[in-house]
């Protein structure tokens, strides 16, 4: 059976084994599927009801589902919210990494052993986590909270869905996963203030802790996507121009005018 697979890893895992922080990565990622399947048994929601299968393993995640429109979506939001989830501690926050393929997958049983005793868990095997694990190996040297796509996924997608969420450049295509920010009702003047707040400021405040140590680029390329999501965004809905002059006014305040070149 053709199916979709992500396999994605959280950035900055080891290092935060050695700062013995790593459990603050795993719990925000759990926190946020849990509040999610609490809401969803209590209020009758949806949300991620488009994933099959979501199964940890140490710092990875595979995620598999069938509705390539609807799970592109389901994950924009259990990415954004799992930023999110911490993005207003001392905590650290989870960002993660990896790559989207579709082709055939088939999730099966298996026995296993967990503190001395057997039980059972799901596994996945099948060219989709082949080719998902490939396509991150491929992007290896892309930094940063980026998830790429293939091209069997892409050609399932509507126009629609890839006018909201995914970026095409350089010949890579990856997901502007920060586009679940716009993606309501409301008034997008409105949005566009909220997401200078809680995407904007806040990446150019990680990006600004962390631009003197190895791992900088990551959090550049966070920026780079928060901008570039916002930007597609304008651009769809003729809202460019005031979207340029209030960012490069933010971008100017944090002094890293380097990124002003994206807009």
């Amino acid at each position: 059976m053709k199916k979709i697979c992500c396999f994605i890893d959280i950035l900055g895992f080891k290092e935060a084994v050695n700062n013995n922080s790593a459990f603050d990565l795993l719990e925000n990622y759990q926190g946020t599927f849990e509040i999610a399947e609490i809401i969803n048994s209590i209020f009758n929601g949806n949300k991620y009801t488009s994933f099959c299968d979501f199964i940890p393993m140490s710092d990875s995640l595979f995620i598999t589902g069938k509705d390539t429109n609807l799970f592109l979506k389901d994950l924009s939001t259990f990415l954004a919210e799992t930023f999110l989830y911490n993005s207003g501690t001392s905590k650290k926050i989870t960002l993660f990494k990896g790559a989207i393929a579709y082709d055939e997958l088939e999730t099966v049983q298996q026995k296993c052993k967990v503190n001395f005793q057997m039980n059972k868990q799901n596994n996945i095997v099948g060219k989709a986590l082949n080719n998902a694990v490939l396509l991150d190996a491929i992007n290896k040297n892309n930094k940063g909270p980026r998830i790429f796509i293939d091209d069997t996924f892409y050609d399932q997608l509507k126009k629609d869905t890839i006018e909201k969420y995914i970026l095409v450049e350089n010949n890579t295509k990856e997901l502007l996963w920060p586009y679940y920010a716009f993606d309501s009702n409301n008034d997008f003047e409105m949005e566009l203030k909220k997401y200078e707040i809680d995407w904007l400021v806040k990446s150019l405040e990680l990006y600004n802790c962390y631009k003197n140590k190895t791992f900088s680029k990551c959090y550049e390329e966070f920026v780079n996507l928060v901008i570039k999501t916002a930007v597609q965004t304008a651009k769809r809905i003729d809202f460019y121009d005031k979207i340029r002059e209030e960012f490069i006014s933010i971008i100017t305040k944090s002094s890293n005018t380097l990124f002003n070149n994206l807009l």
